[in-house]
């Protein structure tokens, strides 16, 4: 389950780095 988190983490990451 903790994979999911990590999952999202990464998700939001990529996104700040495209803006």
């Amino acid at each position: 389950e903790i994979q999911l988190s990590i999952t999202f983490v990464v998700l939001a990451v990529e996104c700040s780095k495209d803006r």
